[in-house]
């Protein structure tokens, strides 16, 4: 079944702080574009790809994605892979599965991306250290 978009805005709501999110997302083609990128974080679609699939201009899509989102399609798409890897890891996975999970190219293009992001490695974060009995007995990681 279709996702309604209440559902995004308390997945948006639950990742994102509020003051980012500018507006409730009430066109239905912004819904659409939003549960593709949800469904198959490791799918490449193109602005470009998306922007035909709803019968929008990829500029147009770009532009009201931004402001009913909060970040840049490409910035989101790239955040939530990274999002649906990190579940992956707390779940189990390993750094490679987590990779693939999220919809990275391999292991080395997710721990690079990570490292770009947090200025550590995964498994620096992820391994056996101390800076992962922080992450894992954190009350703000959900």
């Amino acid at each position: 079944g279709t996702s309604s978009t209440e559902n995004y805005r308390e997945i948006l709501s639950e990742s994102f702080p509020v003051s980012q999110i500018s507006k409730s997302i009430n066109d239905d083609r912004l819904a659409r574009v939003l549960d593709r990128l949800v469904r198959s974080p490791q799918a490449s679609f193109s602005a470009t790809d998306l922007s035909k699939s709803v019968g929008m201009s990829s500029s147009w899509l770009q532009h009201e994605f931004t402001n009913a989102v909060g970040l840049p399609l490409r910035a989101f798409r790239k955040w939530f892979r990274m999002k649906s890897a990190i579940i992956s890891l707390r779940q189990g996975a390993s750094i490679a599965e987590a990779a693939l999970a999220g919809g990275f190219y391999d292991q080395a293009h997710f721990s690079n991306t990570f490292k770009g992001i947090f200025g550590l490695s995964p498994t620096l974060v992820f391994g056996s250290g101390p800076i992962r009995w922080y992450v894992e007995n954190s009350n703000i990681i959900p």
